[in-house]
């Protein structure tokens, strides 16, 4: 540490117009005598033959807890299990089939379903849906672009969720399938489900391009759910 103000407002730096101080061709410091080979050499490695170790075992330390805290929140329900119920945090508790089933079949809001650009990349859309024999259903245009991405990596995910507290819902994953010879039946079934009338304008338009829709249809692999209402009541 200095203790003469570095020369106060003097320029002492260069290149400029004074005299000094100036740059030197001499070397600032002595060269050092050594003994033995010099060269690079290889970093030595801990024991569990990685540079991060103890990095790995906090991770590893904290993720039972971290994985308790998701599962507070929501909890995982497989379609195919019609027994399994899991209970969430405080004030918070996961759905049973049961009750996932008359969810999806009585929530009249559109699906968020996600599909997989071909960049990798998550595209995420709403459609009108029902909850049928075991499976979400949806109806679009064949040339809409969810058809090509569906087509082309069947693999996706899905939420439907009120916006609107006390926050209730259900998420997933699974496989679409795209079956046009539903397209038409499913289509009406929408409208009756969202419009409840097929007289108004925009049903007749819906309806009128009946023969030319895609049903698509999204087997669950993996359901979570939660529910909110006791804590937020």
């Amino acid at each position: 540490m200095r203790f003469d103000a570095n020369g106060g407002r003097a320029k002492n730096y260069e290149p400029h117009s004074r005299e000094e101080p100036a740059q030197t061709v001499e070397p600032l410091y002595a060269g050092l005598e050594s003994q033995g080979v010099s060269g690079s050499f290889a970093a030595p490695r801990y024991s569990e033959d990685g540079d991060f170790a103890q990095a790995g075992a906090l991770y590893r330390r904290s993720r039972t807890r971290r994985s308790s805290l998701v599962r507070s929140a929501t909890s995982g329900t497989r379609i195919p299990s019609r027994r399994a119920r899991v209970g969430g945090g405080e004030g918070a508790k996961a759905m049973t089939r049961e009750q996932i089933d008359a969810y999806l079949s009585d929530t009249v809001v559109p699906l968020r379903l996600a599909c997989v650009d071909p960049g990798g990349h998550p595209r995420v859309l709403s459609l009108w849906f029902l909850w049928r024999e075991g499976a979400l259903w949806c109806a679009t245009s064949p040339r809409a672009r969810v058809v090509a991405l569906l087509r082309a990596d069947p693999r996706c995910g899905f939420e439907v969720a009120r916006d609107a507290p006390p926050y209730r819902g259900v998420r997933g994953q699974g496989r679409a399938e795209l079956v046009p010879a539903r397209g038409g039946e499913i289509l009406q079934a929408l409208v009756d489900r969202y419009l409840v009338t097929r007289e108004s304008r925009f049903a007749r338009w819906l309806l009128a391009r009946g023969g030319d829709e895609m049903a698509i249809r999204v087997a669950p692999a993996r359901v979570s759910s939660w529910d909110f209402s006791r804590r937020m009541s």
